[in-house]
């Protein structure tokens, strides 16, 4: 059995660059349906430390796809092949 695409984006509030990606993921869900999981850089000084300059920053697993801009077909095309491998 395929296990669902699943995607985290590290963000923080007021942060302009994570709005826009945020609407490009949702966007590009609402055709490719995955799980994605918001994580608030601000909660955990490490991830806060490692990630401070870099927002926002979306990975599939541990591999990161995408720092500060995401673009909408190349992401639709990385969940398209990533549930093909499933």
């Amino acid at each position: 059995m395929k296990k669902p695409v699943q995607l985290c984006m590290y963000t923080r509030p007021g942060c302009h660059l994570c709005d826009v990606a945020r609407s490009v993921l949702e966007a590009v869900r609402l055709r490719h349906p995955f799980g994605i999981e918001y994580i608030d850089i601000t909660t955990d000084p490490d991830i806060e430390r490692k990630y401070r300059y870099e927002i926002p920053v979306v990975c599939i697993d541990d591999r990161e796809l995408f720092r500060h801009h995401v673009q909408e077909e190349l992401l639709e095309k990385l969940v398209v092949d990533e549930k093909r491998r499933g």
